[in-house]
């Protein structure tokens, strides 16, 4: 088998794969073979995903799922596991940006940062970790953040979420490492995501908020998702068989 198809007879479950890096991410496993299935609210921007897959890609598949709904995720990934089997692969970039300090949070604010950012990843992964474990196999990857590995000024909620997903992988990673599922951890740095041109637009000068971000890092620019899912392929594919509890940065050398 050629690497352009390693993932070849292999289903792929994705959360936030609709948007941004989580949909760069399903172009590229989708385009080495995986059958890639998405969970989400918006049907209609993941079904435009999986329309726009490359020629010869696998047809894949939709399932309704709130990521913070314990039992809608239950519904979602039985339904995915009924139509598909078992994921060999999960992607889970599900996630929510808003700044603020500390001091100016509101609780609703904090509740829901928490609940997408760490506790929404935890009840996937959870759900997809216990099917994992009936077959004796899988890789889950955890899409965290730069801001899960240090402090920033003005993101106390969403860093604290982004560093909980990094321990999550963490630990998940050694207690499924008897049962030969694996779990790493993708700390992106500030991406050209829908996500984040959004969050800048909302600031007074946007161009000069995108430079701010560029230069705060050694390489100058941005990262492209193209470029983030490369590392979450690495990772969910054989390439990566004996990386487990692996926290791999690809921020331009922000945290270095």
């Amino acid at each position: 088998m050629t690497q352009e198809r390693s993932f070849e007879g292999r289903v792929a479950l994705f959360t936030g794969g609709s948007s941004g890096i989580g949909a760069a991410a399903v172009r590229r496993l989708a385009s080495a073979g995986a059958t890639a299935v998405l969970l989400g609210r918006d049907e209609t921007a993941a079904r435009s995903v999986l329309a726009g897959l490359p020629a010869g890609a696998a047809a894949g598949g939709f399932e309704p799922c709130d990521v913070t709904d314990e039992d809608a995720v239950e519904r979602a990934v039985a339904a995915a596991v009924a139509r598909f089997g078992p994921p060999h692969v999960a992607v889970l970039s599900a996630g929510l940006l808003r700044r603020g300090a500390a001091e100016a949070t509101t609780r609703a604010d904090w509740d829901e940062l928490l609940a997408v950012n760490l506790t929404g990843v935890f009840l996937v992964a959870r759900e997809v970790a216990r099917r994992m474990r009936e077959a004796g196999r899988g890789s889950i990857v955890l899409v965290s953040s730069e801001a899960g590995l240090r402090g920033i000024r003005g993101l106390a909620a969403y860093s604290v979420a982004k560093a909980g997903v990094v321990e999550l992988a963490r630990c998940m990673a050694l207690d499924l490492a008897d049962a030969g599922v694996r779990v790493n951890c993708v700390c992106p740095g500030t991406t050209r995501t829908p996500m984040v041109l959004e969050a800048v637009q909302r600031e007074a000068d946007p161009a000069a908020e995108l430079a701010r971000y560029a230069n705060a890092r050694p390489l100058r620019r941005l990262g492209t998702p193209e470029e983030i899912a490369e590392a979450i392929a690495y990772f969910a594919g054989d390439l990566a068989a004996y990386a487990t509890g692996a926290v791999l940065a690809v921020d331009g050398g922000f945290t270095a």
